[in-house]
């Protein structure tokens, strides 16, 4: 047998031994104790408009943008004058919820955040002896109404990470929806009332005590999820 063949059979061998050898997936770190970033308040309320855009000529699109934007700044003012707490609440229940579940929760209240980005954390930094990091922030809050729709309808969406410092990895890491953005049936969705759906700007704008009420309701759901999620992948 010439030096070739030798090479290739042995090509063969270690590629059959790599085969067959079992592939274990990684330990999952024990945690006892979960080391949570404060929830921020939220800081802005989105308004979009997709309805009736694409038959716009390009002049009146352009006033239309213009138009749009006056109502989202109008529209964010006024939610966030309402002095809502949802940031406090859900960093409350996700607190209790997790040590009503057996774990040791902490505040990280010192955590310096980027000016540009507060939420562009580098969880490996983070001094902490928890065995997770959770961090969790509103990514989109607000109504939006279709090109297929006249109404506008609640979304809120939520990010949420669960970082491993021994691993140095995520254990969780996923966008929760609540609203318009969910999808039926899928784990990380929750699909809002039908009855929450606004008709025009000017009723919107008549019912931002309730629809505060509703990004509420929202974001408790999501948390009640993501509680859920979380003990799921630690179990």
């Amino acid at each position: 047998m010439n030096l070739r063949k030798i090479i290739a059979a042995l090509v063969v061998v270690i590629l059959t031994a790599c085969a067959s050898k079992p592939v274990h997936p990684p330990t999952k770190p024990v945690v006892t104790k979960i080391a949570i970033l404060p929830v921020r308040e939220l800081a802005e309320a989105t308004l979009e408009n997709k309805n009736g855009v694409q038959i716009l000529a390009p002049i009146a699109s352009v006033g239309f943008a213009v138009d749009s934007h006056k109502k989202q700044q109008l529209f964010s003012e006024k939610v966030v004058a309402q002095n809502t707490s949802m940031g406090k609440d859900l960093t409350d229940y996700l607190v209790h919820a997790l040590e009503g579940a057996g774990y040791q929760v902490v505040l990280l209240d010192n955590v310096n955040r980027p000016v540009e980005d507060p939420e562009d954390i580098e969880l490996a930094k983070i001094d902490t002896d928890a065995e997770a990091i959770l961090q969790v922030y509103f990514d989109n809050v607000g109504l939006f109404s279709s090109s297929f729709s006249t109404d506008y309808l609640p979304r809120v969406d939520i990010r949420a990470t669960l970082y491993s410092p021994q691993r140095k990895d995520e254990l969780y890491d996923e966008t929760l929806n609540y609203g318009v953005d969910a999808s039926a049936g899928e784990p990380t969705s929750i699909v809002a009332n039908p009855k929450f759906a606004y008709p025009s700007f000017d009723n919107v704008m008549m019912r931002v005590p309730e629809i505060t009420a509703v990004f509420a309701t929202g974001t408790q759901a999501i948390g009640e999820r993501l509680v859920e999620q979380i003990k799921a992948v630690l179990k």
